[in-house]
């Protein structure tokens, strides 16, 4: 039997990418290999809507999701990543009239940088900056100043910490966690009866995804994926007028901002719909070309992935699930130097560490090429770099 689509509750979703054994999560850190290697994963069953264009894994299980403080996934690190934060906080302090005081709240705040950056360039016009995520690792109501957190997540029941309520609320990269995303959005807004709060949501667009063919971006931790259209249609539902949805960071993620409403209607049809035929087959052609690929460049010298998130880590799952043809992966964040991958058990490495004559780097994204050339520039590392997707 078909599931229902969380989203619009129409039948006759198409699965179009199905995993037997996934990690769980790719962003926990972990000190050793064989630790990395026992890993909890789960199933995958990728599956979309073709009625509004929304894709969710059936076979998403909550119960085994923890989010806590071994959950690592500040990009804050990478200067290319630091701009486009700088540009969504700038987005953030002018939802609110010029002249108007800020009250911002953040939902999945992880440990506050976004939140500080935003109350950096509010300045004299913030009077309050409030967070919360179940993965934050401080004191609770601690933070860096201004900035409070919390280990909650936001609804009507923990409203109570705020000191004044908010007239802008952010929540980046976590709807896509989440296997209700209406009930995600509708606790945000029964938690502001009768406001006009400014609502702003970014989250990875899955259209653009299939016109990438980004096969590393499809896995466990992010069971909710939206088109343009069905995130508007998502804020619509749970009560929000969506303002604009854009595309940002070279067109990987949504950038939604909405404003409540007294009404929660959506019209489901005539939404955008990716096309879901034809993925499976092409999806094991890459993994044939990459394979062939990363065999002949390890029997060359070092083989890398840059970059230990999702997708870097995914990718070497369905490379490389033994840990026989990659030396490791890099990533300049230090919390995830030292470590070890999900699943494979690979190392994961700082950028110094990377060694051998001309090493090949796998660069995951797009976006950071030219960030890890330099890297390697400076550091006089004759790699050879190729791009996923280019």
């Amino acid at each position: 039997m078909t599931p229902l689509c969380p989203l619009c509750g129409a039948d006759g979703g198409v699965c179009f990418d199905r995993r037997d054994r996934a990690p769980i999560l790719l962003n926990r850190t972990y000190a050793t290999c064989a630790e990395a290697r026992a890993a909890p994963t789960g199933k995958l069953a990728f599956t979309g809507c073709v009625r509004c264009g929304f894709v969710w894994n059936a076979a998403f299980d909550e119960k085994v999701v923890v989010y806590d403080g071994h959950y690592e996934n500040d990009q804050a690190h990478s200067a290319t990543f630091r701009t486009h934060i700088d540009d969504m906080a700038a987005r953030v302090v002018k939802l609110a009239p010029p002249g108007d005081q800020l009250h911002i709240v953040e939902v999945g705040a992880g440990q506050g940088v976004f939140l500080e950056i935003a109350s950096d360039k509010a300045g004299a016009r913030l009077e309050s900056a409030v967070g919360f995520d179940p993965a934050y690792r401080g004191t609770p109501g601690g933070g860096p100043a201004p900035v409070r957190l919390y280990t909650d997540m936001f609804d009507k029941n923990t409203a109570y910490r705020l000191k004044r309520l908010p007239n802008v609320v952010v929540s980046r990269h976590t709807i896509e966690h989440l296997p209700r995303p209406l009930e995600f959005l509708g606790a945000i807004y029964g938690a502001l009866p009768g406001l006009r709060v400014k609502l702003a949501v970014e989250t990875p667009c899955v259209q653009w995804i299939f016109d990438n063919w980004a096969i590393q971006d499809f896995f466990y931790e992010h069971c909710s994926l939206f088109t343009g259209r069905s995130l508007a249609l998502a804020l619509s539902a749970a009560g929000f007028e969506p303002r604009s949805v854009t595309h940002v960071f070279g067109g990987q993620y949504l950038w939604a901002e909405a404003e409540q409403k007294k009404t929660k209607t959506a019209d489901w049809t005539n939404a955008d719909v990716p096309n879901f035929a034809g993925w499976s087959k092409r999806k094991d052609e890459l993994l044939s070309e990459w394979r062939s690929f990363v065999e002949d460049a390890s029997r060359k010298g070092p083989t890398y992935v840059w970059g230990a998130g999702a997708k870097g880590i995914t990718f070497a799952c369905l490379l490389d699930p033994e840990a026989a043809l990659l030396s490791g992966l890099v990533d300049i964040n230090p919390m995830k130097q030292n470590t070890f991958a999900a699943m494979t058990g690979s190392p994961i490495v700082a950028p110094e560490a990377v060694a051998g004559p001309r090493p090949t780097i796998i660069v995951m994204n797009p976006n950071y090429k030219d960030e890890i050339a330099k890297t390697c520039a400076a550091r006089g590392l004759d790699a050879q770099l190729r791009v996923f997707g280019a």
